[in-house]
């Protein structure tokens, strides 16, 4: 971990910038420095002199590190804040300017979540289903379409219906372009066919690109093959619930 911002006159740092969590400073016996997490994987050797390192705790560097205030790694997607070293992780990993991806085949629009949400809806928006929270709609998917984009009218949040066709059938998720890891929206989808229907109540996977492998940890649905019309479509109806909110019934 290299020591960004602190003067010369105090500490020389090694530059560790691999390392991913600050524990504590460590010193060799001709005053180089280095973080505890980083001195296992140099083998306790300084990289400046070669000499023992890891042994010895300097206290007054860890004081002066915890005194700096560090810029977070999104500060190009928008992110102000300063945080101190010990911090960083935490504060990255609920950061709300953390990076997405733009799920639109051939866009390589790279910004945070919000960001994200308004350039879909000003430059792809014939290119998603729209609907609304806490509101049934209907989806026609080809059986062999991939993914089909829904975009929330009110929030703009990004949702993909995910499909892969199987040999039994097709399997569907519902996943959401978001900017952190949290429980999930809850969803409703029901495949419906000459009378049938099949139902899966879940909640959706968050993740902050379009994959192309489906994910299936929160559960999915299998739709047999005999449910696609002649146009071979699956018909759908979905309802995706605000953040934190259930259906009655649930």
């Amino acid at each position: 971990m290299a020591a960004h911002g602190l003067p010369d006159k105090f500490v020389v740092w090694q530059p560790m910038d691999h390392c991913s969590r600050f524990m504590h400073a460590e010193y060799c016996e001709n005053g180089h420095v280095a973080c505890s997490s980083c001195c296992g994987k140099i083998e306790h050797k300084c990289p400046s002199c070669s000499w023992p390192i890891g042994y010895n705790r300097c206290r007054a560097i860890e004081k002066v590190l915890e005194a700096v205030r560090i810029s977070c790694s999104n500060t190009k997607y928008g992110c102000k804040e300063l945080v101190r070293y010990s911090d960083k992780k935490s504060h990255e990993s609920t950061c709300i300017h953390s990076p997405c991806s733009c799920p639109h085949p051939g866009c390589n629009v790279v910004s945070s979540a919000g960001n994200l949400y308004q350039h879909f809806r000003c430059k792809h928006l014939d290119c998603a289903v729209r609907f609304q929270y806490n509101r049934t709609f209907n989806v026609a998917l080809d059986a062999n379409e991939r993914f089909q984009i829904l975009q929330e009218q009110d929030e703009g949040v990004i949702f993909l219906l995910n499909n892969s066709s199987e040999l039994l059938g097709n399997l569907l998720t519902v996943s959401c372009i978001w900017h952190r890891s949290f429980s999930g929206f809850f969803y409703d989808i029901v495949a419906k066919s000459q009378g049938n229907s099949l139902r899966l109540q879940s909640f959706t996977e968050c993740t902050k690109r379009r994959s192309n492998s489906i994910l299936v940890t929160t559960g999915f649905l299998l739709v047999p093959q005999n449910f696609r019309n002649s146009s071979n479509e699956l018909k759908l109806e979905l309802c995706i619930w605000s953040k934190d909110s259930f259906p009655t019934n649930f």
